[in-house]
């Protein structure tokens, strides 16, 4: 266990009051008003660092199902619970399990169908909506996984990819990353390169080029390597294409398709030699 989750953990245990707050929070939110549920749940985000996660943990399904009330036009408790639930997956980081958790409770469903509805004056919710979904993106691989093949196009009809590609700018070395990871691998898409291009992600890509982290320059290599084979894009990347860092990945790809070929056609001479093999035994 983390230091830091080591000394939560013993604060925790120091303190015999947290099985009551919790009921106190999970009685508030059945029962209360919008403002005193947004209370409640601001001051459990707040608290956060220093709760057992034990109680984070049956706290997150609660959270969940604020994302989806209603009656309340200024969704202050849908941004109150997404703020928390984004704080409560960066805390936990991705050994906590708590990102996956929320997967399971709904929340990448809520946010995204939030994303939907929000229209063009909600700048701030959108913001919100996207950090909470991007931090469970950051802290949960199946998430990730699961999110991959639809996630782009839908946060692109919502008009949030310029919001993410902000966020994206001052994010850690850790998120940029992990998210460069995914466009990476979205970038074989036509529509999401578009997506990403629209919002002003290929002079990113290219500065990310020259960053410290090998991890950071091969991923956004691979997908500015996709966009240079769009000719679309091919005239806007002159500038990365002769970059090392580009060069080496545009040869790795070459190498791996080529083997990849390969592949598949000696698994098509086998298939076509080995029935006349067996026809050759029956003579």
């Amino acid at each position: 266990m983390a230091s830091s989750e080591t000394e939560r953990s013993t604060r925790g245990s120091q303190n015999p009051d947290w099985e009551t707050d919790f009921n106190r929070f999970e009685q508030a939110i059945s029962s209360s008003s919008a403002p005193i549920r947004v209370r409640y749940v601001m001051k459990l985000s707040e608290s956060a660092n220093r709760i057992p996660e034990s109680i984070l943990s049956r706290a997150i399904p609660i959270l969940a199902r604020l994302l989806g009330v209603s009656g309340d036009p200024s969704r202050s408790v849908q941004s109150a619970a997404a703020h928390c639930l984004k704080r409560i997956a960066c805390i936990g980081g991705e050994e906590s399990g708590f990102a996956v958790k929320m997967g399971r409770c709904g929340v990448i469903a809520c946010l995204l169908g939030l994303l939907f509805e929000a229209n063009g004056n909600d700048i701030a919710l959108r913001r919100i909506w996207v950090k909470c979904l991007w931090s469970l993106v950051t802290f949960g691989s199946s998430i990730r996984i699961g999110l991959a093949r639809h996630s782009v196009s839908v946060i692109r009809d919502s008009g949030a990819i310029p919001l993410l590609v902000e966020i994206l700018k001052d994010g850690s070395v850790e998120f940029r990353e992990r998210v460069c990871g995914a466009i990476s691998q979205l970038s074989y898409n036509e529509d999401d390169r578009e997506a990403f291009s629209d919002s002003g992600m290929i002079p990113i890509l290219i500065d990310w080029l020259g960053d410290e982290s090998e991890e950071l320059r091969d991923n956004a290599a691979e997908a500015l390597v996709n966009f240079s084979e769009d000719q679309q894009y091919y005239g806007r990347l002159r500038v990365a294409m002769g970059h090392p860092v580009f060069r080496n990945m545009q040869s790795k790809l070459a190498r791996i398709r080529a083997s990849h070929e390969l592949m598949v056609i000696r698994s098509m001479t086998r298939v076509t030699i080995e029935p006349l093999a067996r026809d050759q035994d029956l003579l």
